[in-house]
């Protein structure tokens, strides 16, 4: 209540789903990931909410690996702690261990992100949310693509 309006706000899973997935999408660019994991760290050190909602409900939205990519990341780079159980749901993710290795390797270099073939191959992989389900559980790795190649087509018409 504010001024005898009710506000409507998000739950705590909730902004820490919304803070996972922006930190996520940004983990190539060093600027803004930065802020972002600062953000999401202060709010899993002060605020006390359910980690089983929040993973369940980022698992009912196919987005379950970008939100542990993020816990992965601030856990290495600010030392976050998490509970065994996410920890473990984490080391279990091969891809999502090489390519959070590689966010935060080049987190502090000049060159930032892995540009190449091997950085593209290796962010379709970790997008890859549900390898089995090929309709639902890749729109992310499909939207990455598209924008891949919009950006590819305007760099191409900018110096044409």
């Amino acid at each position: 209540q504010y001024a005898n309006q009710s506000i409507r706000v998000l739950s705590f899973e909730d902004t820490l789903i919304l803070l996972c997935i922006q930190l996520a999408k940004d983990a190539h660019h060093q600027q803004k990931f930065l802020k972002k994991a600062c953000d999401l760290a202060v709010l899993i050190h002060q605020i006390n909410f359910s980690w089983e909602d929040a993973i369940a409900y980022a698992d009912s939205m196919n987005g379950k690996r970008l939100v542990l990519l993020s816990l992965y990341l601030i856990h290495q780079l600010l030392g976050i702690s998490l509970p065994a159980w996410i920890q473990s749901k984490i080391y279990s993710d091969l891809i999502l261990q090489a390519y959070g290795q590689s966010v935060c390797k080049r987190l502090f270099t000049e060159d930032g992100f892995e540009r190449g073939p091997q950085g593209i191959l290796l962010r379709g992989l970790f997008l890859l949310e549900r390898p089995l389900d090929p309709i639902n559980g890749n729109k992310n790795l499909l939207q990455h693509i598209l924008t891949l190649t919009a950006a590819r087509m305007r760099r191409k018409n900018k110096t044409v």
